[in-house]
């Protein structure tokens, strides 16, 4: 508001000051909005009618009235005082300003909302009630056109919302005070939305049968509206469009006709549209009634459906039964009378069964379906063959499938020596996608048993196959009993089943057995011969040497074998039972024995070998266990052996020089041979010392396994060449990394003059690639058997660091790489892998490649990198990096 009543001051004392400045004061200052001070210039006093405006701004949120004095002071004595008065109505919207009200609701389902109205004033007020579309039909917003407030009353306005279609509808609503001037103003949003389905049907029908079915369709519209009917299914049948007079409901009957099983679910719809006949007048013009004229109403009304659909009769009921893992085939003929092609969508309801998906059946033509039914587990099961045409509906097969145990499968006769044993593999396959457990089951456990001992149970993996070693032991010659069947039972896979037969042989030749001892010592060995019948039997143990002679037994001067039994004639051997059978070897010579143990068994009461063969009577049996012994000497000590020692990555040629000890000087103490290492003399300055002899070049080793003819021992008998090997015990991986270290040849032989005593010369080479320390054995033997031993151990030292890489780390968490080649040292690549040691526990370093090959010099080398990321600031971080390199040594 702007106030014009401010007149130009008095003349005063104050009439010869320029400016004069008036102090404005209020107590509305919450509701009241004035400038602090008022500035008046003296040219603008000129006359006594000059006005000085002054504007004052008013907001309250709380009706009534207000009243206030403005003061206005200027010293000294000049005060104004101008009274205010401020009436306040409740809701009195300007045009620019509205309450805006939101409704939504099913179409056709009102809506109500009471908007109170007060009356502030002193009389009673008259109001008009105005609608006015802003979007659609606002005939959707009801309410009564005009009403009276008393004074300070409040008034309760009904305002309804009745949607007519699914869609926005924007009204302005106005309340027009004609008493006093003001208005109300309301924008008012209401949305339609779909309405809830009117029902829901739920039937119960078969394929092949007509069912019909009434719904009531209603009009709550004042004009008459013509539905379109859609359905998302082709089985209801009937019109596609129903008339329905204003207010009203009409029927609506519609034919269930299916031609396939099932749960359908789904809904009617009906939706409003323009009735497709005319009406014509007597001269064969259209007729357009007012409803015609308006477009058609967007809503829809619905009913869902809930329909079973039974099958019809089955075609034949058809029962396929099979073994487990097996398959069935049923053959289907099908037939297509009509003059085009049929296309059927194949349905097969059921565990196991295979099948084509699609067919197509030409006209006029016959076809062969073929369901095949194969069983991963036992057990009895229901399923269906079903075909679908989208024309002729479908038929169908109830099947009623059995799977029985699989077959047991005959597995080929294994042959076995009696006293021996063979091994049998199956394979136990678990078709399902689950852990199985099988029990195992054996008919014949004197024969067949699982190579793991005390094992009754087997488990297997989901779709795998486990293999499974039965061990077949003969207790007869020939077929006899030999027979059994192995079953794995589980409930779901039902019994697999092997047959099992075998043969029992003659036993032939066992294997050798090897004994080693020490010149004028004793060793021992143990045979275990096994009875593998269920009678006793009894044996006759005999010695014999190569030519079938029979050696005497605990003859101390002429043998030196001996069998530690009381008897040896008619020893009793329990059924299943061992009989472990020591023999002793003492030898005085250095030689090699080859003798035979022979076993002649006899079945207690005479029984024939041969069961259940009438034509073959086998009343004795006999085994031959070759043995094979060693005398040896044992050039020294083996707590203190010859220690060769290199560091890693060097190599250590020397010659080796081996002193064999003869059985005399052995036997009496004094030498007991021995084993140096010298430097090896150039091939080009080597000569030959007094006290030694060297042997003709044609004599000398051509190959590490062979050696010159030489006179070797008390006799003037010529022995073959001498034939070395070193043999490594310890850790495995360790003796691998051994072996390939080292590498070891006979270049010469040599007979000392004075004595008579053999030396061997060998080169030797020592290069290993890792830290070890192996112990190992040199073994010389001859032709007669002889055989010395001189251990060894092979100590590898670990070397100094090859160099020191520093890396400077520039920032946290970032990474900086250093890189450097390393060649091979010979003419081709060599594999090698690269770690660091585990001492630590941060990873900040990392090595590339990990694995990989090792270039020759000629082709640069291979790149080595390193990289280190830094996680603390000032620390010193220290790894070893080890590259491994694996390489063979060769003469």
């Amino acid at each position: 508001m702007q106030s014009s009543t401010i007149k130009s001051p008095l003349k005063s004392s104050n009439a010869n000051q320029e400016e004069i400045i008036y102090y404005i004061d209020t107590k509305l200052n919450q509701y009241l909005h004035v400038q602090e001070n008022l500035l008046i210039k003296s040219e603008e006093t000129g006359s006594d009618d000059s006005l000085i405006p002054l504007i004052i701004e008013f907001n309250s949120d709380v009706p009534g009235n207000m009243q206030t004095n403005l003061e206005l002071k200027c010293l000294p004595d000049d005060v104004r005082i101008i009274p205010l008065e401020f009436k306040v109505s409740e809701g009195s919207f300007t045009d620019s300003n509205a309450a805006f009200l939101k409704f939504s609701t099913n179409v056709f389902d009102y809506i109500k909302q009471s908007i109170p109205i007060k009356n502030n004033s002193e009389m009673a007020c008259n109001y008009r009630v105005e609608f006015k579309s802003i979007k659609g039909d606002k005939s959707v917003f009801k309410g009564i056109s005009k009403f009276s407030i008393p004074p300070k009353d409040v008034y309760a306005y009904d305002l309804r919302f009745l949607p007519n279609a699914e869609e926005t509808f924007e009204c302005e609503l106005k309340f027009q005070n004609v008493t006093e001037g003001t208005n109300i103003r309301y924008i008012l949003t209401g949305i339609g939305e779909k309405a809830p389905a009117l029902g829901e049907i739920k039937l119960e029908t078969r394929v092949g049968q007509s069912t019909t079915h009434e719904i009531m369709i209603p009009n709550k519209s004042t004009k008459k509206i013509c539905y379109y009917v859609y359905s998302n299914t082709n089985f209801i049948k009937g019109p596609d469009k129903i008339m329905v007079l204003p207010n009203r409901k009409e029927s609506y009957v519609f034919e269930i006709v299916p031609t396939q099983r099932g749960d359908f679910k789904g809904a009617i719809t009906f939706k409003p549209g323009e009735w497709p006949i005319k009406d014509i007048d007597s001269d064969g013009d259209e007729i357009y009634s007012a409803d015609a004229k308006e477009d058609a109403q967007n809503f829809t009304l619905w009913y869902t459906f809930d329909i079973k659909i039974l099958p019809p009769p089955h075609q034949a009921l058809v029962e396929l039964e099979t073994n487990a893992q097996e398959s069935a085939t049923l053959c289907i003929p099908l037939s297509n009378p009509f003059d085009k092609k049929m296309e059927f969508r194949v349905i097969k309801n059921g565990p196991f069964l295979e099948g084509e998906e699609n067919i197509e059946i030409l006209p006029k033509q016959n076809y062969d379906y073929q369901l095949k039914f194969c069983p991963a587990q036992v057990g009895k099961f229901r399923g269906s063959l079903i075909f679908l045409n989208e024309e002729t509906g479908e038929f169908w097969y109830d099947l009623k499938l059995i799977a029985i145990d699989p077959l047991p499968v005959a597995i080929e006769p294994v042959q076995a020596e009696v006293g021996r044993y063979t091994i049998i593999n199956l394979s136990l396959k678990n078709p399902l996608n689950e852990k199985l457990n099988f029990r195992v089951l054996i008919s014949n456990s004197n024969n067949f048993s699982l190579e793991k001992k005390h094992v009754d149970r087997l488990t297997v993996g989901p779709l795998e196959t486990l293999d499974v070693n039965v061990v077949f032991t003969p207790s007869t010659v020939g077929i006899g009993e030999h027979f059994g069947l192995i079953q794995f039972f589980n409930e779901k896979i039902g019994n697999i089943s092997y047959e099992l037969r075998g043969i029992g042989l003659e036993p032939d030749t066992q294997d050798p057995v090897n004994i080693t001892s020490e010149i004028c010592s004793s060793e021992m060995v143990t045979i275990n011969f096994r009875n593998s019948t269920d009678s006793a039997i009894y044996c006759d143990l005999v010695l014999v040497d190569e030519e079938g002679k029979l050696i005497k037994l605990n003859d101390d001067e002429h043998s030196p074998f001996n069998i530690l039994l009381n008897k040896f004639e008619n020893v009793h051997v329990s059924p299943r039972g061992i009989l472990d059978i020591p023999i002793v070897f003492s030898p005085n010579e250095l030689k090699c024995y080859n003798v035979y143990l022979i076993i002649t068994a006899r079945r207690e009461g005479r029984m024939n070998w041969a069961e259940k063969n009438p034509n073959k009577n086998i009343e004795k049996l006999r085994w031959i266990y070759p043995v094979k012994a060693f005398s040896v000497i044992n050039a020294f000590n083996k707590t203190s052996p010859f220690v060769v020692e290199c560091k890693v990555r060097h190599r250590l040629e020397k010659t080796m020089e081996i002193v064999l000890a003869n059985v005399t000087t052995y036997a009496s103490g004094l030498d007991r041979g021995s084993l140096r290492l010298r430097s090896m003399t150039p091939k080009n300055n080597s000569s030959k010392t007094t006290s030694s002899f060297s042997l003709s070049d044609e004599h000398q080793i051509k190959s590490e396994s062979t050696g010159s003819l030489v006179i070797v021992g008390d006799t003037n008998k010529l022995a073959n060449e001498f034939v070395y090997q070193l043999h490594f015990s310890g850790n495995l991986d360790q003796c691998e990394l051994a072996k390939n270290s080292i590498a070891i040849k006979l270049v010469r032989i040599e007979r000392e003059r004075e004595n008579g005593l053999v030396n061997l010369i060998f080169h030797i080479v020592f290069c290993p690639s890792k830290s070890f320390i192996v112990d190992a054995d040199l073994q010389v033997e001859t032709a007669m058997g002889g055989m010395w031993r001189y251990p060894l151990k092979l100590v590898s030292l670990e070397p100094p660091p090859d160099d020191t890489i520093i890396i400077e780390g520039k920032r946290l968490n970032k990474e900086s790489v250093v890189g450097f080649r390393l060649s091979s040292k010979i003419d081709k690549s060599l594999p090698f892998e690269a770690y660091f040691n585990s001492g630590g526990s941060e990873h900040v370093f990392s090595v590339t490649p990990e694995i990989g090959e090792l270039l020759p010099e000629d082709e640069d080398g291979t790149l080595i990198k390193i990289s280190f990321v830094p996680s603390t600031y000032g620390k010193i971080y220290q790894k070893e990096l080890i590259i491994s390199v694996f390489f063979y040594i060769f003469f």
